[in-house]
């Protein structure tokens, strides 16, 4: 038998080992610019703000509006990624953790929850984030609800 049938065999073998949940899934949301509304537990508010995702990574809207950049988080393990969910454990250098959840009902809307406790100064933060996805790329917004900006005729 030749090295290259060997190695696929023992590759085949590897995978019949690993559980299908433990495989790498992606979340099944679209990608390019999404709004995304984060309501805020500690001072009440709501921010709404425009989001490039050009992956199916979540982990830059952990930390919503209020990202500190000198109190760096930092993920405890690789984020658990179904078709339909996204959680991540992060630790932060002042002791805190964070803990995020999202799912993704359908792919072009999200919904999360951002809680990060503990730390120096015993805080306790909660996030709610709603997203929708409003265009596949990250160039500039079309107008009312994806639809193109019309282009004015020549005279």
């Amino acid at each position: 038998m030749n090295a290259l049938w060997t190695v696929a065999l023992a590759w085949l073998a590897l995978q019949a080992l690993v559980p299908p949940a433990a495989r790498a899934e992606a979340l099944e949301i679209q990608t390019g610019q999404w709004e995304i509304t984060t309501q805020v537990s500690q001072p009440r508010r709501t921010v709404v703000e425009s989001h490039c995702l050009p992956e199916r990574n979540l982990l830059h809207l952990v930390h919503g509006p209020d990202a500190i950049e000198d109190d760096p988080c930092r993920p405890t393990g690789p984020a658990r990624v179904s078709r339909q969910a996204w959680a991540i454990v992060l630790h932060c250098d002042d002791g805190s953790q964070v803990h995020a959840r999202f799912s993704a009902k359908t792919p072009q809307t999200l919904a999360g929850t951002v809680v990060r406790v503990g730390g120096k100064r015993a805080l306790l933060q909660k996030l709610e984030l709603r997203g929708r996805w409003l265009q596949a790329g990250c160039g500039p917004q079309r107008t009312q609800r994806n639809q193109r900006t019309p282009v004015p005729k020549k005279a």
